[in-house]
């Protein structure tokens, strides 16, 4: 595992009980928090990380897992909403008092 990779993991599993440390990561990697934990998934499937305990590396999975979904999320337009941001529901039910 290279030097870099290798202080993302320890960053990881430092930070991954309390879910992540995603506002450190750019200013500590220069990457955003989707290129990190990428990176980390990447890195945890891969041969060099049998070096990390089998529990923990488990764990730093599901965390890029979620982390990557909730990304994905926060970019997909809501339902019924097209990528410009319109709806096909007529403007008065859309703003329909309650």
């Amino acid at each position: 595992m290279a030097h870099e990779d290798a202080l993302m993991v320890e960053f990881a599993l430092k930070w991954l009980p309390y879910g992540g440390g995603d506002d450190h990561i750019l200013p500590e990697f220069g990457l955003t928090p989707t290129e990190f934990y990428l990176r980390i998934m990447k890195l945890m499937n891969s041969l060099s990380a049998t070096r990390v305990d089998l529990g923990p590396r488990l764990q730093l999975v599901e965390l890029c897992s979620l982390k990557l979904a909730h990304e994905g999320a926060k970019k997909r337009p809501r339902e019924n909403e097209s990528e410009s941001g319109r709806t096909d529901q007529p403007f008065e039910h859309r703003h329909r008092a309650k």
